[in-house]
């Protein structure tokens, strides 16, 4: 009998190897940017906040909260007054005093 161009047993054909490292390539590639988000995520929380909370500002007496938003900069509390009146109170970065109000006008409808 005539030999055959078989493969051996004991023998992978060289796409299967090549294919083989390329998914090990894919898994560590994929493991390492799992990781590296992990910790960008652990030392992006374990900072303090760079904000000052809204509820360290001494409002003008009278008046509540009802919202709060921050902008570059700036910010940007929302109050009501028992007579049912809205400001909007302007706050720089890195102090609790207001620098600008703001009164919210309401249409009659």
């Amino acid at each position: 009998m005539g030999e055959t161009d078989s493969v051996k047993p004991d023998e992978v054909p060289a796409s299967l190897t090549t294919l083989r490292r390329l998914v090990t390539a894919l898994l560590v590639v994929m493991i390492g940017g799992f990781l590296l988000i992990i910790v960008l995520f652990a030392l992006r929380l374990t900072e303090p906040p760079s904000f000052i909370p809204p509820e360290t500002v001494a409002l003008p007496e009278g008046e509540t909260l009802i919202g709060a938003s921050f902008s570059a900069g700036l910010m940007i509390l929302v109050t009501s007054d028992l007579a049912g009146v809205h400001r909007i109170h302007l706050i720089p970065d890195g102090t609790t005093e207001i620098r600008q109000t703001i009164d919210v006008l309401h249409s009659a409808d």
